[in-house]
């Protein structure tokens, strides 16, 4: 069964999201102190981290790039705080998406089984049949063995990156709001979280672009969402 980390100094919070994710079959381990807890989600023993923003010790922020530097595990944020700002920064640094306090069970498990799936389809063997897709002399793509490949070096990419990269390739032209993305991507549609996708489409163009802030492959369509640029 998948291993959870919970990193959360709250017991108010902790105790019973533990007991509920145990009931549902998970291991779940909690951990409170921020360094102790680093030391624990850099082990290779996690199918996903639950990360609280603020913790003694360390804070979250911290411990999630300092974590993404050494592994690929999907982190998800337990925040309370309600500054946008934090939020993107979480995201920034590496965490594959959010959640705000206080939060609603169901809504926490859909978004930890939506992480799950994606991380176990990042880690099965190369599909034969998915194609190599070659965007242009500079962008390709292997589907089937999750690999990226800029400018002729190979980039690693985090599963929910390669999939949002992998399904606006598969559309060039196509205009996607945010929250189609949320639910053809993530495999969800809660109202709030949107900006999950702008951060994410923040950290492929910092890999793909040779100018990230005058992009030429994932573009921006005012108040509506993105598109991958049109074949040629």
């Amino acid at each position: 069964m998948p291993n959870i980390l919970l990193i959360e100094d709250d017991p108010r919070i902790a105790a019973p999201l533990v007991a509920s994710l145990q009931r549902d079959g998970y291991r779940c381990s909690h951990v409170t102190d921020g360094s102790k807890a680093l030391r624990l989600a850099q082990e290779s023993l996690w199918d996903l981290v639950l990360l609280d923003l603020m913790l003694p010790g360390l804070d979250g922020i911290s411990i999630c790039h300092r974590v993404r530097e050494r592994s690929q595990v999907p982190i998800l944020i337990l925040t309370a705080r309600d500054e946008e700002s934090d939020k993107l920064l979480g995201l920034e640094v590496g965490a594959d998406d959010y959640v705000t306090k206080p939060f609603s069970l169901p809504e926490l498990k859909a978004r930890i089984r939506a992480l799950l799936r994606r991380a176990q389809f990042a880690g099965r063997g190369p599909n034969a049949a998915a194609p190599r897709i070659v965007v242009d002399s500079e962008l390709s793509l292997d589907a089937g063995r999750r690999k990226v490949w800029v400018r002729g070096t190979e980039v690693e990419f985090m599963p929910t990156e390669f999939d949002l990269l992998l399904f606006l390739v598969s559309h060039p032209g196509q205009v996607f709001t945010r929250s189609v993305l949320l639910d053809r991507v993530w495999h969800y549609s809660f109202e709030g979280y949107e900006r999950t996708v702008g951060s994410h489409v923040t950290r492929i163009r910092k890999k793909v672009e040779a100018e990230p802030s005058a992009p030429s492959y994932i573009l921006t369509v005012h108040r509506v969402g993105y598109k991958f640029r049109e074949a040629t």
